[in-house]
């Protein structure tokens, strides 16, 4: 019984080679599907839209300048393809925290003051893939 509780263990490697170049070639994979999306420069337009009705778009993909814009009692910076609420009057400020929107799909909105911004055009990625 000696002999057997003294014998070494053979020390066995989490990962070997093998498991990494497996690990690799699955994510070579997936990014190839969304690499397309993520290179793909498109135009990006926002819709500024206050009280329901559009009042001002902006190309965000040919904006050379920045500036301002008074919608309503909110403020809202313009930057080289960005877009975001600077200073708005409702109490929870959610619209300012929500920071800067540069990519279609992406949205916010003052809910107090009925100002809302929506980023369309450009690449979008796929939310689900269905076969």
């Amino acid at each position: 019984m000696k002999g057997f509780f003294a014998r070494k263990t053979q020390e066995r490697k989490l990962l070997g080679r093998v498991d990494i170049l497996l690990i690799v070639f699955i994510l070579l994979i997936c990014a190839s599907f969304y690499l397309p999306f993520l290179l793909k420069k498109d135009e990006v337009k926002a819709n500024i839209i206050y009280n329901g009705e559009i009042v001002e778009q902006i190309n965000l993909s040919k904006n050379g300048e920045d500036f301002t814009l008074k919608v309503g009692r909110c403020e809202i910076g313009v930057e080289k393809n960005e877009i975001f609420f600077l200073n708005s009057p409702c109490p929870d400020k959610v619209c300012v925290k929500t920071g800067r929107l540069s990519r279609s799909g992406e949205f916010a909105s003052c809910v107090p003051e009925k100002v809302t911004i929506i980023l369309e055009g450009g690449a979008k990625l796929p939310d689900a893939v269905t076969y």
